[in-house]
C-alpha cells in the first residue's frame, strides 16, 4: 500500500481583522485535513477565533461554486436559473460585452466594485488596480468602514503607526475608547491581560457594557456620539490645570495654541451636559490621563461612524500630544499598525503607464450610481469581486433596484452564490485562501506574512489574479 504524503503549509488569515492570524494547514495527498493557528507567531500565538477555526468547512462546503455560470432566468432568482458554461465562453462573453460598452460609452461606463473579501496584496490590492487602470475603467472611492479615521490619523500624526502590542507591558494606564478588542481584536487581549496583572490600570470609555469593559478598572459610559465633546473637554481641563507638556508641544506640534482656544469652548459644565458624565468623573479622568506616564489610548473605527466622526478622531489624536504621551514607550495612540508596511503604489497599480481614471464613484452610493446618479456615461457593467454589496453596502434596496436593470451587465466572482451573485449575468467561481498565493500586511501588529498555496483550486475555481490575467 502506497504511503500517504502529509505536509504542513504556512499561511495567513485573509479576513478584514486587525489580527491577521498565522495559520498552519495540514495537507494529505492534496486534501486539507486540518487547519490551525501557528504557535510560532509572536502575536497570534497559535490560536484562531471561532469564525476562522472551521475554515475547512468553508473550503469544502457543498454549496461552493465550482464552474462558471450564465444566467438563464430572471435576475434575483436563486438556484435553477443558471447554466454551466466553460471559462472560455465566460471570458469571451465578458470581454465582448465590455468591448461593445467601451465603443459606445467609453470605459467609464464599467465599474469594478470590490472591498475586503480578502486583504492580500496580490488578490486584493493589485487586482483592484492593474486591469482597471489599463482599461481606463471607473474608479471607486473607498471605504465603507474606516475612511474618516484613516484619513484623519494620517493627516494628524503622519501615518498609522500604532505601537507594537508588546509595548503594553510598559503602559501604566490604558484607555480603550470606543473599542471592544475582546470581540474584534481578540489577540490583543493576552497582551492587555499581562499588563493588567503587572499593575497597569485599564479605563474603558464606551456607551455599552462590552466584554472588554467588564474587566476594566473603570468603565465610563458617555452618551453615544458625544466622544468629540469629551475629548475636547479633557484637553481643555489639561490646559486649564497647567498639566500640558508645553516643551513637547513646542518641539513636536503645529497649532497647539489654536487647539487650546478651540478646546476652551468646551468647559466642564458643557461637556458634562453633552456627555451625561458627572463633572468630577471628567475632571478625574483628565488628571489621570495627564499625570500618568505612559498612557496608551486605543480606539477603533466604530468611534468615527457618525456625524463629525473624523473630527472626533482628530481630537483623540491630539489628546496624547497635549499630555506628552507620544514618543514614550507604552504611551501614545493605538489605532492601526498598517503604516509600518508601505507598498509602492506605482509598482502595484502601474497607474502612470495607463489612461487617467475617468471618474470615481463613491462605494457607499452604489445604489444611487446604478440608478442614475452616475449618468454621463451611465454605468453599463458592474464587476464585483471580494465583496457582496447587496449585504454590506448602504441602501441595499436601491442597490437591488440598480442590479435589476436588464441593460446592466453584471459579473460576480465569488466562492458562493451570494445575495449579489443572484443578480449577475455571469458568475465566476473563486478560490479560497488555501488555493491561492498572497502577501498580507496586518493592521493590528507588525508582521508581514506570506500565504503559501496549500491545495490545488477545487474544480474550476480561479483566483482574482488569474481571472484578471484571463
Amino acid at each position: 500500500m502506497e504511503k500517504q504524503q502529509t505536509i504542513v503549509v504556512r499561511g495567513a488569515c485573509p479576513h478584514d481583522c486587525p489580527d491577521t492570524c498565522a495559520t498552519l494547514t495540514t495537507v494529505r495527498d492534496g486534501r486539507a485535513i486540518a487547519f490551525a493557528g501557528d504557535p510560532a507567531h509572536p502575536f497570534t500565538d497559535g490560536w484562531l477565533c471561532a469564525k476562522v477555526r472551521p475554515y475547512l468547512e468553508r473550503v469544502y462546503h457543498p454549496d461552493r461554486l465550482r464552474y462558471p455560470l450564465k444566467r438563464s432566468g430572471p435576475k434575483g432568482v436563486g438556484s435553477g436559473q443558471w447554466q454551466r458554461i466553460s471559462w472560455d465562453e465566460a471570458i469571451a462573453t465578458i470581454a465582448g460585452r465590455w468591448q461593445a460598452i467601451i465603443r459606445e460609452y467609453g470605459a467609464a461606463a464599467i465599474l469594478p466594485y470590490s472591498f475586503s473579501g480578502t486583504l492580500g496584496l496580490v488578490q486584493n490590492t493589485a487586482t483592484v488596480a492593474r486591469l482597471w487602470n489599463r482599461m481606463g475603467a471607473c474608479g471607486l472611492e473607498r471605504s465603507i468602514c474606516g475612511a474618516a479615521a484613516e484619513t484623519v490619523v494620517t493627516l494628524t500624526t503622519g501615518s498609522r503607526w500604532a505601537p507594537d502590542p508588546g509595548d503594553l507591558q510598559h503602559s501604566k494606564l490604558i484607555v480603550i475608547w470606543g473599542s471592544n478588542p475582546a470581540s474584534t481584536n481578540p489577540h490583543f487581549m493576552p497582551f492587555l491581560r499581562r499588563a493588567q496583572k503587572a499593575g497597569t490600570r485599564v479605563i474603558v470609555i464606551d456607551p455599552r457594557r462590552t466584554i472588554t469593559a467588564r474587566s476594566a478598572d473603570l468603565h465610563l459610559r458617555p452618551r453615544p456620539a458625544s466622544d468629540g465633546a469629551l475629548a475636547l473637554g479633557l484637553i481643555n481641563l489639561i490646559f486649564e490645570q497647567g498639566l500640558h507638556d508645553e516643551p513637547w508641544l513646542e518641539a513636536n506640534t503645529v497649532g497647539w495654541r489654536e487647539l487650546r482656544q478651540r478646546a476652551a469652548e468646551y468647559p466642564l459644565e458643557r461637556v458634562a451636559a453633552l456627555t451625561g458624565l458627572a463633572p468630577e468623573v471628567i475632571t478625574a479622568l483628565a488628571h489621570d490621563y495627564a499625570t500618568t506616564k505612559p498612557v496608551l489610548l486605543k480606539f477603533s473605527d466604530g468611534i468615527q461612524r457618525h456625524g463629525n466622526g473624523g473630527q472626533t478622531v482628530r481630537a483623540l489624536c491630539a489628546l496624547p500630544a497635549v499630555a506628552g504621551q507620544y514618543g514614550v514607550r507604552g504611551g501614545g495612540l493605538y489605532y492601526s499598525t498598517s503604516g509600518w508596511g508601505a507598498w509602492d503604489d506605482q509598482a502595484v497599480g502601474h497607474a502612470a503607464e495607463c489612461p487617467p481614471t475617468p471618474r470615481i464613484v463613491n462605494m457607499n452610493r452604489l445604489g444611487a450610481a446604478l440608478t442614475g446618479e452616475a449618468a454621463d456615461p451611465p454605468i453599463m457593467s458592474l464587476y464585483v469581486f471580494n465583496a457582496n454589496p447587496v449585504a454590506s453596502t448602504p441602501n441595499a434596496p436601491l442597490t437591488i433596484q440598480g442590479l435589476l436593470r436588464e441593460d446592466l451587465f453584471t459579473v460576480v466572482h465569488d466562492l458562493f452564490l451570494t445575495d449579489t451573485a443572484r443578480y449577475a449575468d455571469i458568475v465566476l467561481p473563486a478560490t479560497s485562501q488555501l488555493e491561492q498565493v498572497d502577501l498580507h500586511r496586518p493592521y493590528g501588529h507588525r508582521n508581514l506574512q506570506y500565504n503559501h498555496q496549500a491545495i490545488a483550486p477545487l474544480s474550476e475555481a480561479t483566483s482574482n489574479w488569474d481571472v484578471m490575467r484571463l
